[in-house]
């Protein structure tokens, strides 16, 4: 994860998940209903509809990146392999920074 930068600002509570150099999704410190605080999360890949499974609320910061993690395992399984440079058939690892 990495802090979001819009306009050369950043915001206390919001970051930007990368995988493989591109932008998968984005964790984000929001107001819930009743004025409480909740995480708004979501994950989603270029020109790939987004099915409302892979976002959401959550109560806190772990609890929302352990969703986007379930929801990234859930896109991810939806991506084709990709060669190696070993030969073998392989996925580009999940984010290490959700870990």
């Amino acid at each position: 994860m990495r802090k979001t930068v819009i306009g050369g600002e950043t915001e206390l509570g919001d970051y930007t998940v990368i995988w493989d150099g591109l932008a998968v999704g984005r964790i984000c410190k929001t107001v819930a209903v009743g004025g409480h605080d909740a995480w708004s999360w979501s994950c989603a890949l270029p020109n790939v509809p987004q099915p409302s499974a892979h976002r959401g609320r959550a109560g806190s910061l772990d609890a929302a990146k352990a969703d986007f993690r379930a929801a990234w395992t859930d896109l991810q399984s939806q991506l084709p392999l990709r060669p190696d440079p070993r030969g073998a058939c392989r996925l580009t690892p999940i984010v290490r920074a959700l870990a």
